[in-house]
């Protein structure tokens, strides 16, 4: 096997096994109860993402964290899904171009971290005061801006946008530098040497014969034809 083949099974097989753990990581988080933290700091339980508490109470205590687990959830589960696209639709017809390897393996970090800043900007972003006093601070996109909001909850909407948009550039970068690295290693083509066969099956070893007569050479390709004349020992004197 050659080794343009071996890195395409190795990185298929990196990539279906991070697809598979993010989608296990997706499930658990679905799976697992929020807690939030009442009036006088008193956790009180939310459920989970798969089956929310329906208490009017916990409703409106713990509608931004389920909420945010949930986005959660489903960015993991997202980039599980991308990730196995790659290994079974991308890497294959493009195994022979390196940048795509590097990028296919630099995306094993960064398509989650995109998927995850991404899904944070439409969440709301919750505060809480020294009691415990709920405080909804708007979302990354649309901060709130009225008089209270914008006096106990800071910046704390702006520094959620920032920390998205940074993260997602970082990922893009990541996987362009992965592809840039793993160009340097070597040609498009693999470095193994390629017999004239291999280049073209209908070709056929040349093949030299002589006529039975001594210095004539004949060339059955037809490409061509030499006669060598030979000197007598009375020539060379």
């Amino acid at each position: 096997m050659k080794s343009v083949d071996t890195a395409h099974v190795w990185i298929a097989r990196l990539l279906r096994i991070a697809a598979a753990l993010l989608l296990g990581a997706a499930i658990t988080v679905w799976v697992t109860p929020v807690n939030a933290l009442g009036s006088n700091l008193v956790p009180v339980g939310c459920g989970s993402p798969a089956t929310p508490d329906a208490d009017p109470l916990a409703d409106f205590v713990c509608r931004d964290l389920v909420s945010s687990a949930k986005a959660t959830s489903v960015a993991l589960a997202a980039a599980g899904a991308v990730l196995l696209l790659l290994s079974e639709l991308v890497v294959p017809r493009l195994r022979g171009r390196r940048w795509v390897q590097g990028a296919a393996v630099a995306s094993v970090l960064a398509v989650p971290v995109f998927a995850l800043a991404a899904a944070s900007l439409p969440v709301k972003v919750a505060s809480s005061g020294a009691d415990g006093t709920l405080i909804r601070c708007g979302t990354p996109l649309a901060p709130a801006t009225d008089v209270i909001s914008g006096a106990m909850c800071g910046q704390l909407a702006d520094r959620e946008r920032s920390l998205a948009f940074g993260a997602m550039a970082l990922s893009l970068l990541t996987i362009l530098g992965g592809g840039y690295v793993a160009k340097g290693f070597g040609s498009e083509e693999d470095s193994e040497p390629v017999t004239l066969l291999e280049q073209d099956p209908e070709r056929t070893p040349e093949r030299t014969d002589f006529d039975g007569e001594w210095g004539t050479v004949d060339n059955r390709q037809g490409v061509t034809s030499a006669s060598y004349e030979t000197r007598s020992w009375d020539d060379r004197s």
